[in-house]
């Protein structure tokens, strides 16, 4: 009988490729911190580091300074699906407060 492979508890991974350097550190499998050096959004190297699978925090350039999220496969900053998600929060509390208006005044007209 084969004996099974144990997995390592904490795991750390160094490389130094072209386009960057990267630094990731693994607990029981899973990507816990990273940080790593490669091109992002038109800029040569943008160091940044990764905390879990989907957050990326970005230092600089200025322009991309923020903390970006991953949806649904790319990058997008936070404070913009904040935006997002509080726009679309507040539009459907309005909109149905309308109707609910609009329907009263005319259950009173009749």
């Amino acid at each position: 009988m084969k004996k099974k492979r144990k997995r390592k508890f904490i795991r750390i991974e160094k490389r130094k490729t072209p386009r960057g350097k990267y630094f990731r550190l693994f607990v029981r499998g899973k990507m816990i911190f990273g940080k790593n050096e490669h091109p992002f959004k038109q800029y040569l190297k943008v160091p940044h580091y990764h905390v879990g699978e989907k957050i990326k925090i970005v230092r600089r350039p200025k322009q991309l300074r923020d903390v970006w999220i991953k949806r649904k496969g790319k990058y997008e900053r936070f404070s913009k699906v904040v935006k997002e998600v509080f726009r679309g929060t507040i539009s459907r509390i309005r909109g149905r407060g309308k109707k609910r208006r609009g329907n009263r005044q005319a259950n009173k007209r009749d």
